[in-house]
């Protein structure tokens, strides 16, 4: 952290041969994504990505591990986007309005991805033994530094309380998300997941508030 701002993490130089390389995982992961939606994640093999993206195994086992890691590379998908969109957030709205903005985001990609893939994902993670591969909550995620980034400033600002650090109140909301995200998952998607979303941030912000400090989350 430098100056009160917490950077994101660095881009990597981008040469032509990265280019390409990024296109055909990315066409290997939409194609994935759409074939599991489509028929089942238990239903698609392989060979059904590499035949629909026109790619080989060869391929496809280059960017991933295995059908169970392309939805793990979700997460990293996911984090480029939030890149993306905290760049170009109007930093002079208050806190609460860009914490709203930013769970919107996160649901809104989640719902883009279906509900199998991120049953598939939660599932994968509960599952997992090594903490290394342990992504949901891995706080060097830029999930967690957009967050904790908008909190401290709602702090300076004399928006949020400070009975918590900001690094603490960052955690409880990425909590709130993954809850609202895991319950869509239970439900099966019966609902709307960003709307959802909405009206449970609305209740659950204030409690950031400054004037809700000693108090009890």
């Amino acid at each position: 952290m430098e100056n009160g701002e917490i950077k994101l993490n660095k881009k990597e130089k981008i040469t032509k041969r990265k280019i390409q390389a990024q296109e055909t995982r990315k066409k290997l992961f939409d194609v994935a994504v759409k074939l599991f939606n489509t028929y089942g994640y238990h239903n698609v093999t392989v060979d059904d990505i590499t035949d629909a993206a026109e790619t080989s195994k060869g391929a496809f086992y280059f960017h991933f591990k295995s059908k169970e890691s392309v939805i793990i590379e979700a997460i990293r998908e996911v984090d480029a986007q939030y890149r993306k969109w905290y760049e170009t957030l109007d930093k002079g709205r208050v806190a609460a309005d860009q914490i709203l903005l930013f769970s919107d985001q996160v649901l809104t990609f989640a719902n883009s991805l279906g509900v199998v893939v991120e049953k598939v994902l939660y599932s994968s993670q509960i599952n997992e033994k090594d903490d290394r591969h342990m992504l949901l909550n891995d706080e060097n995620r830029d999930l967690f530094k957009i967050l904790e980034c908008i909190i401290e400033s709602g702090q300076r600002t004399g928006e949020i309380r400070l009975d918590l650090s900001a690094k603490d109140l960052s955690r409880y909301v990425a909590r709130w998300i993954r809850g609202v995200i895991f319950n869509w998952c239970i439900y099966d998607g019966a609902y709307d997941l960003v709307e959802d979303g909405r009206a449970y941030f609305s209740l659950m912000i204030p409690v950031l508030a400054k004037s809700m400090e000693g108090k009890r989350l």
